[in-house]
């Protein structure tokens, strides 16, 4: 994306594409209520909208079509994968649910919680998937095959959100117990909880390094093995 255009997504349930050098409203989206959250995808030809209710619509940047509607079940941010070619979604239904962007055809559901799935993201080179639950816990997935293969344990409360480190090795969780941890990817050690807040953590991120990705033998069995820093 060359930051050309805003997104916006209002209580009101319209969605607006703006010109972010004029303020120029460009397109306007009629959904389906209350935008929750609005992204682009990668190549910035397409939207992806999580309405209120559940309802995730994806839309057609130069023309203002919906591509097509999927019920995800959830409040979580639909997500696009790092290469625009899959969608992501957390369900309160316990799962979290991949799509195909050009056929919307549901291609797996990574099952295992517990409990509802409050956040859903991938690597950044798209290998990994990890996901936080309501039930305390948070598990890194394979985005290839859906396999679980690191389950995060060590929350007493529910995990509001989970994110990889840009190079893969590190996981970070943030969870209503009030307190953030970071984890090895590799063999699902806690290495470090951050405590000192009052109430319930309800965002954390890394800081952003360069990254390049590349393929890897091990890419089935180590989330580490996807990516390297520069």
């Amino acid at each position: 994306s060359d930051g050309a255009r805003i997104l916006t997504g209002a209580a009101d349930g319209a969605v607006k594409i703006w010109d972010a050098h004029t303020g120029k409203s460009l397109l306007e989206l009629e959904g389906a209520g209350v935008a929750m959250s609005a992204v682009f995808s990668p190549d910035s030809t397409k939207v992806l909208v999580a309405y209120e209710f559940g309802a995730t619509m994806m839309w057609n940047v130069s023309s203002g079509e919906c591509l097509f509607t999927l019920q995800s079940w959830g409040l979580a941010p639909a997500i696009f994968s790092p290469d625009g070619k899959k969608v992501l979604a957390a369900s309160s239904c316990g799962i979290a649910e991949v799509w195909d962007v050009e056929t919307s055809e549901d291609l797996m559901a990574l099952e295992g919680h517990e409990d509802e799935v409050l956040s859903a993201a991938y690597s950044p080179c798209g290998t990994w998937v990890i996901t936080g639950s309501r039930d305390c816990t948070a598990r890194i997935w394979s985005a290839a095959c859906g396999e679980c293969l690191v389950v995060l344990e060590g929350h007493e409360d529910g995990v509001q959100s989970a994110s990889f480190s840009a190079d893969g090795q590190q996981a970070l969780t943030v969870s209503l117990d009030s307190t953030a941890k970071i984890w090895n990817t590799r063999n699902g050690e806690c290495l470090l909880t951050l405590q000192g807040h009052s109430d319930a953590v309800l965002a954390g991120t890394f800081s952003e390094t360069e990254i390049y990705c590349r393929e890897s033998t091990e890419s089935t069995t180590s989330p580490a093995s996807c990516c390297e820093t520069e």
